[in-house]
């Protein structure tokens, strides 16, 4: 548990110290992008959108303004934004389990 724990704080300051590239908000930008299409394509899915939209008071054409505002973001807002609200201080982390089993499987105490 303590080198995952270690290993979120790590990436966690290092994405504050160094932010995301052109190329990772890209990439994460067309999959996000890709997957509200892909919901969009289902009938399940398009019904669960559009219900919850009516209960929002919204339409599709919500959606479209997000998706514009979205592909519109660049590297330097998104790491401002990230640096305005992430805290690192502020995040609490939370361990459950069966530690004791875990260390016997594992060989230790």
């Amino acid at each position: 548990m303590a080198k995952v724990e270690s290993a979120f704080k790590e990436e966690l300051d290092k994405v504050l110290k160094d932010g995301f590239s052109a190329a990772e908000l890209d990439a994460d930008e067309a999959g996000w992008l890709q997957s509200r299409q892909v919901q969009r394509s289902d009938d399940a899915g398009l019904a669960q959108i559009l219900a919850a939209r009516d209960y929002d008071g919204r339409t599709l054409v919500w959606d479209g303004e997000l998706e514009s505002k979205v592909r519109a973001l660049k590297v330097d807002e998104v790491h401002a934004a990230l640096r305005h609200e992430l805290d690192p201080a502020g995040i609490s982390i939370f361990k459950a389990g069966d530690f004791k089993k875990a260390a016997a499987a594992a060989g230790t105490k």
